[in-house]
């Protein structure tokens, strides 16, 4: 199965969230990053995985086994723009995008 995000203009939607979802439900911070980022939740429900695709669409880092600390090691990543899909255990997904330095 090929994995692929879409970035749809230099505003970069990165898709779209499913259901009615805030804006700050899913903050990424810092942002710039160079080492790792931290995942702010203001929705109760918990993660199921992420996947952190390139601008081009490949699928760069994927995990299924959500790491309880909210944090994600980006240091391997090259630097350029990511869209970050993050699967709640619900099934509701969000889409984030960050900036790696």
């Amino acid at each position: 199965m090929v994995h692929r995000a879409y970035f749809t203009d230099s505003s970069f939607s990165c898709l779209n969230s499913t259901g009615e979802v805030p804006r700050d439900a899913l903050v990424i911070a810092p942002n710039p990053v160079r080492q790792e980022v931290q995942l702010r939740n203001t929705e109760p429900e918990g993660y199921a995985g992420f996947e952190i695709f390139s601008q081009t669409g490949r699928l760069a880092i994927a995990r299924q086994d959500w790491p309880a600390t909210g944090r994600i090691d980006v240091s391997t990543l090259t630097a350029g723009v990511y869209c970050l899909r993050i699967t709640g255990l619900t099934g509701k997904v969000l889409y984030r995008r960050f900036v790696k330095l």
